[in-house]
């Protein structure tokens, strides 16, 4: 066979083989990613701090940062205290993997749930990038299912007084959008529970409740209504953080909003366990 006959062939063999070259590129990443998932995984249900430093020291990046709705931590040490704080509260928290881990590029998501005793089971989201070498540079962690795009005028109407209490505190702008005589009804074993009437009193209530805790919403609000649409309900999750003890607690809240002619008439919220609330909340602070 001539020279020129062997630089044929072997620019066709090099033209067959590219493809597989791509394809050999993808299953790397994709094992890069499926590699350091797994061990950063098994960090989130370690509470030994010495193996979940082992652990991160394999596949977390020098200046690697971990945000959620709760948290935004940098380095491996304080995502391995973070995760410490978060064991030492729920000890029998189990974290799993719910969908396999979509690859493109250096980035990654995965699904996963939180399973806590007694409590529903919390659904959420990482959006992770790697670093060229496989390690984990950053994760971005979203709690609970998306939103859903439209909502009813009721539930939107209930999304809004969410977002003035919680995020605005505008007394102003919830007085447009709460009926007159409207009723909140709070459990009677709160520290603040009652019947209150109109937003004055609501407002008392409010200013009360606020002695006793700080909260943030970690997972947004769902909702679902009647078939009439005169109910609503929202479902979240807050983390509570108490004054007494300064701890910090995360609970799904749910609660119930009848409305009419575009105003809210009445809410009831129910605690996921009032007891456990109420206990946390009048804990002491630790001594020392």
């Amino acid at each position: 066979m001539s020279l020129s006959s062997l630089l044929k062939c072997f620019a066709l063999l090099t033209a067959l083989l590219a493809p597989l070259s791509g394809v050999a590129a993808e299953s790397s990443a994709q094992e890069r990613a499926e590699h350091a998932v797994g061990i950063y995984e098994k960090v989130w249900g370690e509470p030994n701090p010495a193996k979940r430093a082992e652990y991160l020291a394999e596949v977390w990046a020098k200046d690697g940062v971990y945000r959620d709705p709760s948290a935004n931590v940098h380095g491996a040490e304080a995502l391995s205290v973070h995760i410490g704080k978060f064991l030492t509260e729920y000890p029998t928290a189990q974290i799993t993997r719910s969908s396999g881990i979509d690859v493109y590029g250096n980035s990654y998501r995965v699904l996963w749930k939180l399973q806590l005793p007694g409590a529903p089971t919390m659904e959420g989201m990482d959006i992770g990038e790697l670093t060229a070498d496989g390690r984990i540079a950053s994760i971005t962690g979203f709690f609970g299912p998306l939103i859903r795009n439209e909502l009813s005028p009721n539930e939107a109407l209930a999304a809004q007084y969410l977002k003035l209490l919680f995020e605005k505190f505008d007394l102003v702008e919830m007085d447009k959008i709460i009926a007159k005589d409207a009723i909140y009804t709070q459990a009677i074993g709160l520290p603040y529970g009652g019947r209150f009437v109109g937003l004055p009193e609501w407002t008392q209530m409010f200013t009360k409740a606020q002695t006793y805790f700080g909260i943030k919403v970690v997972v947004q609000p769902v909702f679902f209504s009647t078939k009439e649409g005169d109910q609503v309900i929202a479902h979240f999750s807050a983390m509570f953080r108490a004054k007494k003890s300064n701890k910090e607690m995360t609970l799904p809240v749910a609660e119930l909003f009848t409305l009419k002619d575009g105003k809210i008439t009445s809410i009831t919220p129910f605690y996921f366990d009032t007891k456990t609330f109420v206990d946390f909340l009048n804990e002491d602070a630790p001594k020392g």
